[in-house]
């Protein structure tokens, strides 16, 4: 626990080995300002324990249904600073952007 209202800061690189995949859905509005470069962070409810050096997979879904298209980031950063209780802030790095169908998806 940090020492500002249990404030939990995580910066550096995590082991690979250590590493999750968080296979997430994003509206059409924030996924154009992510492709873009724009957005550049996610506001999340932390039931996935996020952490540094994670995988994000970030899927486009209008409609209820995916779109195809898709995001893979790695998280740089995350803060529960000033958030609410159970939420926290992450900021992650795009790697890679696809218009074909998630991997696995039918």
């Amino acid at each position: 626990m940090g020492l500002l209202r249990g404030l939990k800061t995580y910066t550096g690189s995590s082991s690979q080995s250590l590493a999750k995949e968080h296979l997430l859905k994003t509206l059409p509005t924030y996924f154009k300002a992510i492709i873009s470069g724009n957005k550049t962070f996610e506001i999340r409810i932390n039931d996935r324990e996020f952490c540094v050096g994670d995988k994000v997979f970030l899927r486009e879904f209008s409609e209820e249904l995916y779109t195809g298209r898709w995001v893979e980031g790695e998280i740089k950063y995350v803060t529960d600073y000033e958030q609410k209780p159970s939420y926290v802030v992450f900021g992650f790095e795009m790697v890679s952007y696809c218009t074909k169908a998630f991997p696995n998806e039918h």
